[in-house]
């Protein structure tokens, strides 16, 4: 017999391959987690905003930060677009729409809500920007707005709130549509003052 003569290092590089080898065909078998699969986003936390002036409290992401004094609030992260929220206690002859609604404006969309609290109906409009006098050009679009107007009735008192949106463009209002709608469908109604309340203004 003639015997054979084995390299060590030979064997030490051989081994190291088969065990990188099992280690892959493990990896291969070994069951795949949920968490693996799938890339799951951060969840924002909810912040609780009370306005006693205007009798209501709702919920809202805290990625959205107040520009006081107003009742609008902005992202943190500087994307466009805003939402907000406006009221006013309606008087004969007074009707949400004018009272509430941004004047030089086109209504686009509008359609009633199913809301448990209020009567509400949307509105989806053009906001026009300003045309110097004694130019005939038409007015350049500025933004789409969504709004909407719900109406609640209590003592024989009538107020009207506006939950709205404001962006420069038609697919960056649709993402902020969920936005305004998911705020809606939070708010609870507070107790309601006495005294008329005048009103809050964008």
């Amino acid at each position: 017999m003639i015997p054979v003569l084995l390299n060590t290092g030979n064997l030490c590089s051989m081994a190291a391959i088969i065990s990188l080898i099992l280690g892959c065909n493990s990896n291969k078998n070994a069951p795949t987690t949920h968490a693996d699969s799938l890339d799951v986003p951060a969840i924002a936390s909810k912040t609780t905003i009370t306005i006693d002036e205007a009798g209501i409290s709702f919920d809202l992401d805290s990625i959205w930060q107040r520009v006081e004094p107003e009742w609008i609030w902005a992202r943190n992260d500087s994307t466009p677009g805003t939402i907000g929220v406006a009221w006013i206690d309606i008087e004969p002859p007074m009707e949400p729409e004018p009272a509430l609604l941004p004047g030089n404006s086109r209504i686009l969309e509008s359609e009633t809500i199913d809301l448990e609290w209020g009567f509400a109906r949307d509105f989806t409009m053009e906001i026009f920007g300003e045309v110097e006098p004694g130019n005939d050009a038409e007015a350049p679009v500025i933004a789409l707005e969504y709004h909407v107007l719900v109406q609640v009735t209590w003592d024989e008192k009538r107020r009207a709130y506006d939950f709205f949106s404001s962006h420069p463009d038609r697919e960056g209002l649709e993402n902020l549509i969920p936005v305004v709608l998911e705020l809606l469908y939070s708010v609870d109604l507070l107790a309601p003052e006495n005294d008329p309340m005048e009103k809050e203004t964008r």
